[in-house]
């Protein structure tokens, strides 16, 4: 890759995550608090936070815009979507449903971990990592007073909260998808980390392979496009202006004002 081309993605990933991070600061800021329900701007902040999060982290690592990683930040950021748009169906009791099954699920593995410094004939009480734990836990809410789930923190699954949500669509054709990349099934795995022999004597059987991919821009205006239906999902619960496309708008923009500025310039 040559200088200028270093120098055209770098400034285009700087852009691009300052703005992610204004964009979701703004709106994060539009979300009134409520002190006698704290949760649900602690909750909503917090995953759009996470989305502005995955789009950044995506960014960044370039090496990773291909079909092996990339999907493993956009399933997520379907998965973050489809969780906030059903919370916002009924904020108040959601939001307090998802926080404890949360705190839940630490203080299971509090209980986990309890066991086995007792295995080792320790005494857990005196383990720091357990006490700064159980702190974290009970300054949210008394570890006693906290029931576990075993089930998924919803009661129901991913694609019933998407089709109770009207997005059966993104469930269908982006979180099975890219389903298939995070839990490594036969139908990602078989295109991506194998391909048939070419021998014949092999009956074309499928044999292990780890192909290299160039970074594919394509993957940053997904997420850009991920990013963007998430705020414009905040801008309709939140009864603001509504602006689609504010990321991939920016990203058209900044890639042909980028295009020119280094287009004469020599490579070496």
């Amino acid at each position: 890759m040559s200088d200028s081309d270093n120098k055209f993605i770098h400034e285009l990933i700087h852009g691009f995550c300052n703005k992610v991070r204004h964009e979701v600061h703004s709106h994060i800021e539009a979300i009134k608090i409520d002190l006698m329900e704290p949760q649900i701007h602690s909750v909503l902040g917090a995953l759009l936070a996470r989305q502005g999060t995955l789009t950044v982290e995506l960014a960044r690592a370039v090496s990773a815009w291909n079909y092996h990683s990339a999907p493993l930040f956009i399933r997520a950021m379907v998965d973050v979507h489809i969780t906030a748009a059903w919370l916002m169906a009924d904020p108040k009791e959601r939001c307090r449903k998802y926080i404890e099954y949360g705190l839940g699920q630490s203080k299971l593995l509090l209980e986990h971990l309890k066991a086995e410094i007792r295995s080792q004939g320790k005494d857990p009480d005196e383990n720091e990592t357990i006490k700064n734990r159980e702190a974290w836990i009970n300054a949210q809410k008394f570890t006693f007073l906290l029931p576990v789930e075993l089930g998924s923190w919803s009661g129901i699954t991913t694609r019933d909260m998407a089709i109770e949500v009207g997005l059966q669509n993104m469930y269908n054709f982006s979180f099975q998808t890219f389903s298939g990349c995070v839990h490594s099934t036969w139908n990602h795995v078989s295109q991506y980390n194998a391909k048939p022999s070419e021998s014949p004597l092999h009956r074309y059987t499928f044999i292990a392979d780890m192909p290299e991919f160039s970074p594919d821009a394509h993957q940053l205006n997904t997420v850009a496009r991920r990013l963007d239906e998430t705020l414009f999902l905040y801008q309709k619960h939140l009864g603001v202006s509504e602006k689609m496309h504010i990321l991939e708008e920016w990203l058209d923009g900044a890639l042909e004002e980028l295009g020119k500025k280094y287009k004469d310039e020599p490579s070496r």
